[in-house]
């Protein structure tokens, strides 16, 4: 009697150790998500349309659509808008902000913003971060949201 009660000791002793590694692997993914990606941006399309003269000197106009939403465990309601924020490497000869983007749990409405670029190589330099940014109705400063498009470099088309 006593190796059948030692035998289902120690596989329960096991079945406890991998769900509390299990949970302790989700928690610390959920930590981590939470805190570097307050926000899951999914870009529509890209879109690079050749230029013939302009006032900028620029070749291509880029037109950024897509939408966003926050973390399967952040509940708040982010607004703001999508404003350049410089790479160091190259500066936009034309830019405009995004129409105020408001995202929760369940989604956002669809934002776009365009610019102005000589070369399309320059493309994955550019940054676009959060300005005029709220939580839930309540001015956060401190909040940082950025949009790297080097991540979407091969969504970009040229048309």
């Amino acid at each position: 009697m006593e190796k059948k009660e030692r035998r289902i000791v120690v596989k329960l002793f096991g079945i406890a150790t991998v769900l509390i590694m299990i949970a302790m692997f989700v928690l610390g993914v959920n930590l981590l998500k939470n805190r570097w990606h307050r926000l899951d941006f999914k870009i529509d399309s890209i879109e690079a349309t050749q230029l013939s003269e302009n006032d900028y000197k620029a070749n291509y106009r880029v037109k950024v659509s897509g939408s966003a939403k926050t973390w399967f465990y952040d509940f708040n309601t982010y607004k703001f808008n999508l404003t350049y924020a410089s790479s160091g490497d190259v500066e936009p000869l034309y830019t405009n902000d995004s129409q105020t983007v408001i995202v929760t749990h369940s989604g956002s409405n669809n934002f776009s913003f365009e610019f102005y670029l000589k070369d399309l190589e320059d493309f994955p330099k550019y940054i676009y971060k959060a300005a005029n940014i709220s939580v839930d109705g309540n001015p956060k400063e401190g909040t940082e949201i950025k949009l790297f498009l080097s991540e979407y470099a091969d969504m970009l088309v040229e048309k």
